[in-house]
Formats: C-alpha cells, sequence, structure tokens
C-alpha cells in the first residue's frame, strides 16, 4: 500500500522537477557510496593540472586571435587611408591638370579669334583688291544702262560716249563696272577700230550693256562726265535707258587682262 501512495505522490508531481530530483539524488547517492578514499589525490592534482592546462591554451588562441584581429583591423585601417590619401592625391593632380588645360584652352580659344579676325580683316582687303583688279567678280546693288546706236548714219556709238558714261560710273562710286560682259580695270583699253569698239582685246556691238555695282551709281548723270554723255546722245542721236534690277554682277576679268607687263632690260645692256 505504501508503495501504490508513493507512486500515486510522484505522478502528481511535475515531469521536469522530478526528472531534476531524482537525477540529483542519484548522483549524491553515487558519490556517497563512493566516499573520499575512492579519489586518490594524485588523480585530483591532475586533473585539475590539466583543466587548468586547458584553460590557458584556451585563453592564449583567444589572446593570439584577439590580437591578429586586431592586427588586422590596424593593417586594413592603415590600408584604407593610404588609399583615400593617394585618391586625394590623384584628384589634386587632375584638378591642376585641369586647370592647365583650361588655361591652355582658353588661351587658344584668345589666339583663334585674333587669327580669325585677322584672316577675315585680310580676306576683305583681298576681295576689295581683287574687286579694284577685276580678278574676282562683284554682286549687290547697282545699275544698267544700256546705249543703242541712232539710225542715222551718224549717230553710231562711239569709244568717247561709253568712256565719259564709265566715267560718270565711277565717279558716282561704282565698284566695278563690265559692257557686254567684258570687265574694265585699270588696265582695260576702250578704243574704235573702224567701226568696231574693242574692249580689251574684245570686239563689241550695240547694244552696249553697260553695268555697274555701286550703292549711289544711279546719281552718274548728275556728274559732268554724266552731262557730256547726255549732250553726246542728244547731238548724234543714240539712245540710252536706265534699270536697276534687285542685284547685279559684274563678272571677273579675263586671265589676260590681269597678265602684268613690265619691261627687261635686253642682253646687250646687261653686257
Amino acid at each position: 500500500m505504501p508503495d501504490r501512495a508513493t507512486a500515486r505522490a510522484r505522478a502528481a508531481v511535475p515531469l521536469l522537477t522530478l526528472i531534476t530530483e531524482q537525477s540529483l539524488d542519484a548522483d549524491y547517492e553515487v558519490v556517497a557510496a563512493r566516499g573520499p578514499s575512492q579519489a586518490p589525490p594524485g588523480r585530483r592534482r591532475t586533473v585539475i593540472a590539466t583543466v587548468v592546462a586547458l584553460a590557458g591554451i584556451l585563453g592564449t588562441i583567444a589572446f593570439v586571435q584577439t590580437s591578429r584581429s586586431a592586427a588586422l583591423q590596424r593593417t586594413d585601417k592603415d590600408d584604407l587611408i593610404a588609399r583615400v590619401t593617394a585618391a586625394k592625391a590623384a584628384l589634386n593632380d587632375e584638378g591642376r591638370r585641369l586647370s592647365l588645360l583650361q588655361a591652355s584652352t582658353s588661351s587658344a580659344t584668345n589666339a583663334y579669334g585674333r587669327v580669325d579676325g585677322q584672316w577675315r580683316a585680310a580676306l576683305g582687303d583681298l576681295n576689295n583688291l581683287g574687286a579694284q583688279a577685276g580678278s574676282a567678280p562683284v554682286s549687290g546693288t547697282g545699275i544698267q544702262v544700256t546705249v543703242t546706236d541712232g539710225g542715222s548714219s551718224g549717230g553710231q556709238v562711239q569709244d568717247s560716249d561709253l568712256r565719259a558714261l564709265v566715267n560718270a560710273l565711277w565717279i558716282a562710286g561704282a565698284k566695278a563696272i563690265s559692257i557686254n560682259g567684258e570687265r574694265l580695270s585699270t588696265r582695260s583699253a576702250m578704243r574704235n577700230s573702224g567701226s568696231v569698239i574693242r574692249l580689251n582685246g574684245v570686239s563689241l556691238s550695240s547694244p552696249y550693256v553697260v553695268t555697274a555695282v555701286g550703292p549711289a551709281v544711279g546719281t552718274w548723270s548728275a556728274t559732268v562726265s554724266g552731262g557730256t554723255f547726255r549732250s553726246g546722245a542728244s547731238t548724234f542721236g543714240f539712245t540710252y535707258s536706265e534699270a536697276y534690277p534687285g542685284s547685279v554682277t559684274v563678272p571677273a576679268g579675263s586671265s589676260g587682262m590681269l597678265t602684268l607687263s613690265y619691261a627687261k632690260p635686253s642682253g646687250k645692256d646687261q653686257q
């Protein structure tokens, strides 16, 4: 009966408490049964020494690992600092090179501006010289005066009549003049050859279309030469008419009129 009552009482105890108490009680019983004479002092000292040695080894390992980790951390930190310093130095170098490049670019731009201005001025001078020499075509606002022979025998246009008209146009500010597409220049020669007017060695025929480029060439008739031309037309019976297109073009002169003639010493003079 007591065993059955005891079993019932133990069944009422929580399982975790029961396991703990039974395991502790069993351990105490084993130790008590063994007694102090069963654990020799030498063996206990060996166990203690072993435990101490193991603890020392574990402590040493932990110290070494900690030291190594700290050293690695210091190395990584030093390496990172070195790389950041190198990157800053490289960035500073690039900044200096960029500043030099910007200065060089600015200087080159200024130099280009000066050269471009000089080139444009030289080109303008060249165009002006070409217009004056007759080596380049000229276009712009201008006038066309068409001169036609009269019906009577004395009404034929003469070279002097055309020269008076051309002089009047030059005085009125013409930049370039042509007659029937033949350019006039400082080297042009216009003269009668029989009943034919020749300009630069080219024969011209009526009607004579005189084209002039210039903003004020319409004032030609108010000049003295213009009066001479109009007087000849009235006296000899040739006719003329004026036209003002929006733009006119005077062509470049022929290569022959652009060739300069000059004297050369003879071989006898050189001796």
